[in-house]
């Protein structure tokens, strides 16, 4: 390792989604540097676990690197799966960006079907937060979404870098 390349290492930052790193050059300039994985689609036979009830099981690694399981409710949008929670949560701050994190969705009609997912997650936004977890309470509850006094939503995209289909 040359002189100072970890030092330059240890200021590596997140910044609005992008990972802002030092230039190697000696002139020490800012670099942005986007998380990019490749997401494998879900299979169409298991399409239906995003359209009904169906919890997920969201594994996350805490900052001491024990596991945490939260239940949630989950969504699709063709490429991503979506996830939505409320700033200052234990699994929002397990899920910063880049984080590895594992899902299993079990079908409510028949618990041995389910699908398991393992990936990253690649984008966090509150951009249309709180509309998406209106739409999922209505689809999980029948009822709008209760909003609490100054509570402010997050939609974590994760990409399914791995499937297991049972």
């Amino acid at each position: 390792m040359r002189r100072g390349e970890r030092a330059r290492r240890a200021h590596i930052t997140q910044a609005q989604g992008w990972w802002v790193a030092p230039h190697p050059a000696p002139v020490r300039l800012l670099r942005l540097v986007k998380i990019v994985r490749v997401s494998q689609p879900i299979p169409e036979p298991y399409l239906d676990l995003f359209q009904k009830p169906a919890f997920a099981h969201l594994a996350t690694i805490m900052p001491n690197n024990s596991p945490q399981v939260t239940p949630v409710w989950v969504d699709y949008d063709g490429e991503h799966i979506l996830v939505n929670t409320a700033l200052g949560r234990v699994k929002e701050r397990n899920m910063r960006l880049g984080a590895k994190v594992a899902l299993a969705i079990l079908d409510p009609d028949n618990p041995y079907r389910y699908l398991q997912i393992r990936g990253s997650v690649v984008e966090r936004t509150e951009v249309g937060a709180r509309e998406h977890i209106n739409a999922l309470s209505l689809r999980y509850t029948g009822k709008p979404f209760p909003f609490r006094e100054g509570e402010r939503r997050l939609i974590c995209k994760i990409s399914a870098e791995h499937l297991d289909l049972h």
